[in-house]
C-alpha cells in the first residue's frame, strides 16, 4: 500500500502537508466565535443553532421543536455573551463548566450524569434533557455524552424529525 500524506488546512485551504511538516499536536476542540443573534443574554452551555434572517452568521438559542432551530451549531464556551455581541462557541469537544453552570442548563441537580446521552430539548429553548423527545412534530438532536458532572463530550448531531 502506498504511502499517502495527510490533508491539512493552511489558512482556510487543504492542502497535502507539506514535505518536512509533522502532524504532533491533538485537537481538543472545534469552535468560532459567533454573534448572539437573540434580544437576551445566552450564557455557558447554551445549545446555539443558526442567527435569525439569511447570512446572519450569528446564533440564537436551539430548539428541537422545528426544523430551523434544531440544527444545532454547538454549545456556547463563553460565560455569557450579551445581545449583539460575540463570543466563543464550541463546535465539537469537551466543554467544562460547574454544576450550577450545567443545572440551568439541564435543569437538573447535581451537574451532568456521567456517562449519559443528552439531547436538545423540545420543550424548552436552549436547554438539554437526557430524554430524547419523542412527539410527532419535534426532532432528536443528541448533543454529546456527559463524562464527569462538570464534563460533557459535545458532538452534536444532525436533528432526525419524528
Amino acid at each position: 500500500m502506498p504511502l499517502r500524506k495527510p490533508i491539512v488546512l493552511i489558512g482556510a485551504d487543504q492542502y497535502q502537508i507539506p514535505d518536512g511538516d509533522t502532524l504532533n499536536a491533538v485537537a481538543l476542540a472545534i469552535g468560532a466565535e459567533l454573534v448572539n443573534n437573540s434580544a437576551s443574554n445566552q450564557i455557558i452551555c447554551t445549545p446555539i443553532c443558526p442567527g435569525i434572517g439569511a447570512g446572519s452568521g450569528g446564533f440564537q438559542p436551539a430548539r428541537a421543536n422545528a426544523i430551523g432551530t434544531s440544527r444545532v451549531l454547538g454549545l456556547i464556551s463563553a460565560l455569557q455573551i450579551g445581545p449583539g455581541a460575540s463570543g466563543n462557541c464550541l463546535q465539537v469537544g469537551l466543554l467544562t463548566a460547574s454544576i450550577a453552570q450545567w443545572n440551568a442548563i439541564t435543569s437538573g441537580n447535581g451537574g451532568l450524569i456521567p456517562g449519559a446521552e443528552y439531547f436538545l430539548s423540545a420543550v424548552l429553548a436552549a436547554r438539554l434533557t437526557t430524554i430524547p423527545p419523542d412527539r410527532s412534530g419535534d426532532f432528536v438532536v443528541r448533543i454529546g455524552q456527559a463524562l464527569t458532572p462538570t464534563l460533557l463530550f459535545v458532538n452534536p448531531h444532525p436533528p432526525i424529525g419524528l
